[in-house]
């Protein structure tokens, strides 16, 4: 009884510790067009290829930025001022642990911008393929609100 007793707390402060742990926001907030590939497999970023839409820069930025709004468990970390290097926190569901998610936004044109996400796990080695599913489900999510 007392070694499940323990085994609880011990859930219970694992469960905590990373719901409020510290962030260093220059740790997550990068230009994802610029990341090298970490060494874990606990990550994906977009191809070029996926990244691309006939679209203002600009209006592709405020539609990522109010998708994500929408979306559970998930806040902005930081923004830049021009709205084009944008980082998200991502908590699981059961034991909160966090994924970061850069997103960074380059005009092509005028009316050609590409985007790049990268998602990665904070703790861990794998994810289970957690953050290539959620780039997928983002590029997706994006595409139909801008009609692309």
């Amino acid at each position: 009884m007392t070694a499940i007793l323990i085994l609880l707390g011990l859930v219970a402060v694992g469960t905590t510790a990373v719901r409020v742990w510290p962030v260093d926001s220059r740790t997550y907030v990068i230009d994802a067009f610029d990341v090298r590939q970490p060494k874990s497999p606990n990550f994906y970023i977009s191809t070029d290829e996926e990244g691309q839409f006939s679209l203002p820069a600009m209006d592709v930025a405020l539609q990522i930025q109010a998708m994500v709004k929408e979306m559970p468990r998930t806040n902005m970390l930081f923004i830049s001022d021009d709205k084009l290097s944008q980082t998200y926190v991502s908590r699981t569901l059961l034991m909160g642990y966090p994924d970061y998610i850069s997103v960074s936004i380059r005009a092509v044109s005028p009316n050609s911008t590409t985007i790049k996400i990268f998602s990665r796990s904070r703790f861990g080695k794998s994810d289970l393929g957690v953050n290539q599913r959620r780039v997928h489900q983002w590029l997706r999510a994006l595409r139909e609100k801008l009609g692309a």
